[in-house]
């Protein structure tokens, strides 16, 4: 069995700082893509809040539009 020496443990330990190095640069590679579709999915949903904006703005001249012409046809006189 081979004794414990300080190189052994030099050389573990250098094994083990680069394989967390690779996890690191695994782990900032995912965040990254992962920024990217949130940035994505941040940028359609104000398109969405834009969209539904303009709906209910026209969804209210829609229904302004139909209260005057309720108020006009009551006005009229009936045959």
């Amino acid at each position: 069995m081979p004794k414990f020496t300080l190189r052994l443990f030099l050389s573990l330990f250098a094994l083990l700082a680069a394989l967390n190095l690779i996890q690191n640069f695994l782990l900032l590679s995912e965040l990254k893509r992962s920024n990217r579709a949130l940035a994505a999915i941040a940028e359609s949903t104000a398109t969405l809040k834009d969209d539904l904006e303009h709906i209910h703005d026209e969804v209210e001249a829609n229904g302004e539009a139909l209260e005057y012409i309720t108020d006009i046809l009551d006005r009229k006189p009936q045959r």
